[in-house]
């Protein structure tokens, strides 16, 4: 036989009819179930421990206009941590994503002459050419669209300061930026300072590169039979 109550707002509760040896589970929402046995006892006093719920963490996606969780976004997204990007040591932010985004790839760009010799800079093309002229996809640091036909943004964007990236691919990012997403959108999330009590922590990073100094009294020059064989 069962029987069952509930407390009233100051915790207190009362059974009638309960056998001696029964024993009472106390069960909550917020409360971990306890077990108490009567053991022949009228009047009992049960201390519950608080349950302690452990959320789930939810995967946000920065569209450059808001955050919103993963499951909410209907477009195509790609979204790159500080993590993935620490894999490579390039300087430039440009590079350390080549490889990292499906469907994103780098254009050459050639000078007048059109020679593979005067390369000057890669562009990013994500799922095909949308426009004529500029095709290169909207750029969006920390909320701000940023526009500029002298300045390459690549040069002034420090990776190491850099968060995350979400690439917006299709045209559901229409629906935020309109005609500017017709190339893709590529929203940069910089770091961020946290308030917290203690000692300040500062995480530091640092690239160096090694080149010896040529030697050049001593040319390793290709004897006749090398250069033929070259």
């Amino acid at each position: 036989k069962y029987l069952g109550t509930s407390t009233n707002s100051s915790g207190f509760f009362q059974l009638k009819g309960v056998d001696e040896e029964a024993t009472l589970v106390i069960s909550g929402v917020s409360i971990e179930t306890t077990e108490f046995r009567l053991r022949g006892s009228s009047t009992v006093l049960i201390r519950a421990s608080r349950k302690i719920v452990e959320s789930e963490e939810v995967e946000v996606i920065h569209t450059g206009y808001q955050r919103i969780p993963q499951e909410r976004v209907t477009g195509a997204f790609t979204q790159i941590s500080a993590q993935t990007l620490e894999r490579s040591n390039s300087f430039n932010l440009k590079d350390r994503l080549e490889g990292l985004v499906p469907g994103m790839y780098f254009e050459p760009q050639f000078d007048e002459d059109q020679s593979p010799n005067a390369e000057r800079s890669r562009s990013i093309v994500i799922r095909g050419v949308g426009t004529f002229g500029n095709n290169n996809p909207l750029i969006v640091v920390d909320g701000a669209p940023f526009y500029s036909e002298v300045i390459d943004p690549w040069t002034l964007i420090n990776p190491a300061d850099v968060e995350s990236i979400t690439v917006l691919k299709d045209a559901a990012a229409a629906s935020i930026w309109g005609s500017q997403a017709a190339n893709g959108v590529i929203v940069i999330n910089t770091k961020k300072g946290s308030v917290r009590k203690g000692a300040p922590m500062i995480d530091v990073s640092l690239d160096y590169l090694v080149q010896p100094a040529p030697n050049l009294s001593n040319i390793p020059w290709a004897s006749s039979k090398e250069a033929v064989e070259i």
